[in-house]
């Protein structure tokens, strides 16, 4: 009698699942399906892409399934060559770049040309068809300065492509931030992206929004922007943003983080992840991030960056300095979700000092971050917790292996995936891959993880039903009016006052019909900055070429910046030979009962000594529009910004002995320096009324 009612419970249960299920299946709203030229099953009233055009729905078509599922079994019916296509990232090129008409395609959208100059990483490349279609790429990379409707025909063009294969897998493409530009502007409208200050500019912005208010609209609505116009482009992941906490202010790389306070960072990093990839989880409608540069490339061997011989190392050389300063922005972003993390080119300096985290010992020796299981697979996946996948930075293989020189690229390939890399950026030799797995150096189940990593993050963001996008709404969302308004809001925002002696700012109009006359001074560029500004908007200002008829000196400063370090953080041995003479007209013009003003464009922490005695207000952007540092000097805008770093007092403080070791740690941000430094120097600049130039400081008032 047990056994019948048992069997009988058993038939119930069943039954009452198979309901579930199809009730379940009843109510499932449908999807968007959008084909170019695979056929659709219809199935349980609901459509479905025949990706594979066998007439059945498999596995990874059915899209009431998980993601891991769909990509298990889509992994089961992959070669290995369309696995290793799957694993490699390469930048490609649109036609839009392509003055050769017989090398286009597809009406004339795609890009058929086929480079191999090694001399720049970028262009080793196929033509979009090849890579397609024969080397089976799916992940590409754009560097193109292009408009919005282009980059989204061309997104249509490969993807309609990439569809047309055997198992019409999709296509991704990735960018590095587009929301900004390294260039000096009055202000400036395209139909491109919309333009924001660097991330230094955010920072400062938002720094002083927190101080202000303790919010931080402006850096959730800049997110909201990159997302908005990243998906209306086609672009469905970014190699974005910068997690680096900055510790060595002659690193060329500044510019492109957040600036130095850690706790900081940490809530940017979050709202960035959350608001970019739609949620706390990638979403449908969300854009993947790559977080860049694991464990933290702000610590650089006195500025020098991983790129060149010089900066191969990274000096965590004060204990704990990993745990307390680099890795918390990381963390965040892992319990955040984020899609995937890039480690940088440079590898753990052998000098480092003892280093924890989550009371587990970093082995703190060994191989490039890119080839190092100690620091992808025992810290960043066991330690942190890290699910996503890892990416590495741009040539790792060929361009730049520090200490893997030796090995051949089918060797480097195989250590770099066995000790945690999923994806290889900016090459598309995926025989190196190929020929790995044949030689035994890798086994295909290691393929098959990283593989399926990848999938998930594509069937996640929904672009095997739907990965085009509408070419005419792109014109309506990237770049428009509402959008470039917010922007220059943070433009404005971003602007720090550092002094403001006698109350000289805001210039005071003298009246309607008299204009107010300035002499400019501009240094460290060939733009004529100020002039740009005053024909843009409308001031009441007039630039004077005699500086004894000016009410002000206006002195426009660009601090010197190359790429493996900035050669020197003094402002005033920028202007060099023309150093005294600038001190002679601001006397001059000080004497006839004028004022002096001083704007510096901040790419990263420059020394102000022998620029701020002779200044009797000093402004700092961030590549910010110049007009809308010319509307708090008028007072149409009053400062909120602060500073998102911590100004170094002189070059004493960024000395290097003959043993090549810094006056001040690599590793520490700037605002903690002195706790570290000897014979009581004090890194900070503490300026002639003894305000300290710190992160956080700023004058928010008149």
């Amino acid at each position: 009698m047990k056994n019948k009612l048992k069997k009988l419970l058993i038939i119930i249960i069943m039954t009452l699942a198979i309901i579930s299920v199809i009730i379940i299946k009843q109510k499932t709203e449908q999807k968007e399906i959008i084909t170019k030229n695979k056929n659709i099953i219809k199935q349980d009233n609901l459509k479905f892409k025949d990706l594979n055009n066998n007439g059945e729905l498999d596995i990874y078509e059915d899209w009431r399934l998980t993601s891991k599922e769909r990509a298990q079994d889509l992994i089961n019916k992959m070669t290995i060559e369309e696995k290793a296509g799957m694993m490699v990232i390469n930048t490609q090129f649109s036609a839009i770049s392509q003055n050769n008409e017989e090398l286009k395609s597809s009406n004339g959208l795609l890009n058929e040309e086929e480079a191999s100059d090694q001399i720049k990483i970028y262009l080793n490349y196929a033509g979009n068809t090849k890579s397609i279609v024969d080397l089976n790429i799916r992940h590409i990379i754009n560097r193109e300065n292009i408009n919005a409707e282009s980059m989204a025909k061309w997104n249509n063009a490969l993807n309609e492509l990439a569809e047309s294969t055997r198992l019409g897998i999709p296509v991704q493409i990735t960018s590095n931030p587009k929301n900004h530009m390294q260039i000096i502007l009055a202000d400036y409208k395209n139909d491109t992206n919309t333009i924001y200050p660097s991330t230094l500019g955010i920072a400062a912005a938002g720094l002083g929004e927190q101080k202000e208010k303790g919010t931080l609209t402006v850096v959730e609505n800049f997110a909201k922007t990159v997302k908005q116009e990243f998906l209306a482009s086609g672009i469905r992941k970014g190699y974005m943003y910068s997690a680096d906490v900055m510790t060595d202010a002659r690193w060329a790389r500044n510019s492109e983080t957040f600036g130095e306070n850690v706790d900081f960072i940490s809530k940017v990093t979050e709202i960035l992840v959350k608001t970019i990839q739609g949620g706390n989880t990638l979403q449908e409608k969300g854009v993947a991030l790559t977080l860049k540069h694991f464990p933290g490339s702000g610590a650089r061997k006195n500025g020098y960056d991983g790129h060149f011989e010089a900066g191969r190392y990274s000096p965590f050389i004060t204990e704990n300095s990993l745990e307390k300063y680099h890795l918390k922005p990381f963390q965040v972003a892992i319990d955040s979700n984020v899609s995937s993390i890039m480690p940088y080119y440079s590898q753990p300096d052998p000098n480092s000092n003892i280093q924890t985290y989550n009371g587990q010992t970093i082995e703190m020796t060994g191989e490039a971050f890119t080839y190092n299981s100690e620091f992808l697979s025992n810290l960043l996946k066991n330690n942190m917790g890290f699910k996503g996948y890892v990416n590495t930075d741009s040539g790792v293989i060929d361009f730049i292996s520090w200490g893997q020189e030796d090995k051949t690229n089918v060797e480097k390939v195989a250590l770099a995936i066995n000790s945690g890399i999923d994806l290889i950026s900016d090459t598309n030799r995926v025989e190196w891959i190929i020929d790995a797995v044949k030689q035994g150096l890798v086994t295909e189940q290691k393929i098959n993880e990283s593989v399926k990593k990848l999938l998930i993050e594509m069937f996640d963001q929904g672009l095997f039903e739907n990965p085009y996008v509408e070419e005419e709404k792109a014109i309506e969302l990237v770049a428009n009016e509402e959008a470039i308004e917010e922007a220059y809001k943070t433009h404005q925002k971003s602007v720090v006052l550092l002094k403001n002696e006698e109350k000289t700012l805001p210039i005071v109009e003298k009246s309607e019909l008299e204009k107010i006359k300035i002499y400019v001074k501009e240094y460290g560029t060939t733009q004529r900055i100020i002039a740009d500004a005053l024909a843009t908007k409308k001031y009441n200002i007039e630039i004077v070429e005699d500086y004894n008829q000016a009410d002000y000196l206006i002195t426009y400063i660009a601090g010197e910046i190359t790429q493996d370090a900035v050669n020197n953080l003094s402002l005033k041995e920028t202007m060099k030979e023309q150093y005294e003479e600038w001190i002679n007209i601001g006397n001059t013009i000080k004497q006839n009962g004028g004022k002096r003003i001083t704007i510096v464009n901040m790419r990263t922490a420059y020394i102000l000594d022998g620029i701020e005695q002779y200044s009797d207000s000093i402004l700092a952007g961030f590549d910010t529009y110049t007009c809308a540092i010319i509307d708090v000097i008028v007072g149409k805008y009053k400062p909120t910004g602060v500073l998102p770093f911590t100004l170094p007092a002189s070059n004493q403080v960024v000395a290097i002995d003959e043993q090549g070791n810094c006056a001040s740690p690599n590793d520490v941000p700037g605002y903690e320096k002195s706790k570290y430094m000897q014979n009581g120097l004090k890194y900070e600049y503490i300026d002639l009324k003894g305000n300290a130039y710190i992160c956080g400081y700023g004058i928010n008032n008149f």
